[in-house]
């Protein structure tokens, strides 16, 4: 009897024992549901507030690649100006240094066509020989004086005799010449006489007369040519440039033009040879320039 009665109570207190624990685990059971609902809500809340972030992350990230694609175009289109104005430069650069070469080749040229050279042997000209040189217009020319000494023992015993280059056509129109003389001083100190003659010449009927220029007549340093010595006359007054009615008028310039002592001078001759410039320029407006020897 006791056992029977033991084992009720066993079984009693299992069955409490059962109860207990089921009791706890839907206590539990219950428990994780109300935090699963939680846990959802908390989520759900966290999720609603995020949406509008992730959203706006997403508008921000899509309005920084268009910024990115203006941007690009931008730079891109940059870049073709860039290269338009590039292009365009050097094309300017190219066209100015084309344009300043052009210049410089066509001043050039023009210096060489005004700086026209004439060489001659002066003792073997007299003024029958003299020709005209129609083909060169200058105003400008350099006179190569040869056969220096011949020239000064032929002076020394043909007194007052000229020497002339062969005449030349100014750009407009005048024809002139270099003529060279020997002058002597009672006192026996000789001098080179150097001078200007006008000729007749096929354009005199249309051309102004008196001939109205600046001549200057410069003695060559042939070892410095930047170095000159001359003198310079203006030539309005001057009765040998009026229009000529015999073949050449008398010359005008300088009877005192270098001492023939100093052609003994390597600086002044060399091989034989002298070297005068001759330039005729228009005057300035109202100049009132004179004749002056230095």
């Amino acid at each position: 009897m006791m056992q029977g009665q033991q084992l009720k109570e066993l079984q009693a207190q299992l069955m409490n024992s059962e109860k207990k624990q089921s009791a706890r685990i839907q206590s539990l059971n219950q428990k994780y549901e109300a935090l699963d609902q939680g846990t959802l809500r908390l989520l759900k809340r966290d999720a609603e507030n995020l949406l509008p972030l992730l959203t706006r992350a997403v508008l921000c990230l899509g309005n920084a690649n268009r910024s990115i694609d203006r941007l690009r175009t931008r730079l891109d289109r940059l870049e073709e100006r860039t290269g338009n104005m590039e292009r365009q430069f050097n094309s300017f650069v190219f066209r100015s240094a084309r344009q300043s070469a052009a210049e410089s080749l066509a001043a050039e040229q023009r210096y060489l066509i005004n700086l026209q050279r004439y060489y001659v042997t002066v003792g073997s000209l007299s003024p029958m020989e003299s020709s005209d040189n129609t083909g060169r217009c200058v105003d400008v020319f350099l006179w190569r004086i040869d056969g220096v000494q011949s020239w000064l023992a032929d002076a020394a015993t043909k007194k007052d005799q000229s020497h002339y280059c062969p005449a030349v056509y100014t750009t407009d129109r005048y024809c002139v010449s270099g003529q060279l003389s020997s002058y002597e001083q009672a006192s026996a100190r000789g001098f080179l006489g150097v001078y200007i003659a006008v000729w007749k010449g096929q354009y005199d009927e249309q051309i102004h007369w008196p001939m109205n220029k600046m001549i200057t007549v410069s003695l060559v340093n042939q070892n410095d040519p930047a170095k000159r010595a001359g003198g310079m006359f203006a030539s309005k007054e001057k009765p040998s440039f009026q229009k000529p009615q015999k073949r050449v008028n008398s010359g005008w310039g300088f009877s005192k033009f270098l001492a023939l002592n100093d052609l003994s001078n390597p600086e002044i001759v060399q091989n034989d040879s002298l070297l005068i410039t001759i330039k005729l320029e228009d005057p300035p407006p109202g100049s009132g320039a004179s004749e002056r020897h230095h």
